[in-house]
């Protein structure tokens, strides 16, 4: 199937920080609380499988739809 990406992307900015690459679906739902609480400065996360794009997070994990 693929890999997940996970990219976080700091406020005012439109390129990733940090991105994590990650096999499982519950390694990426384990992984986003961590990667906000290591990156105060997230506006976003947006998770990826492969090249298609699956959602977004804002700094709070909330989901969110607005495309970057």
């Amino acid at each position: 199937m693929g890999d997940y990406t996970l990219k976080i992307v700091p406020q005012g900015q439109s390129e990733p920080t940090e991105t994590v690459i990650l096999s499982r679906p519950g390694e990426v739902l384990d992984a986003i609380p961590a990667l906000l609480d290591a990156n105060p400065d997230c506006y976003r996360i947006h998770v990826y499988l492969g090249q298609a794009r699956l959602f977004s997070v804002d700094c709070t994990g909330k989901n969110v739809d607005d495309v970057e």
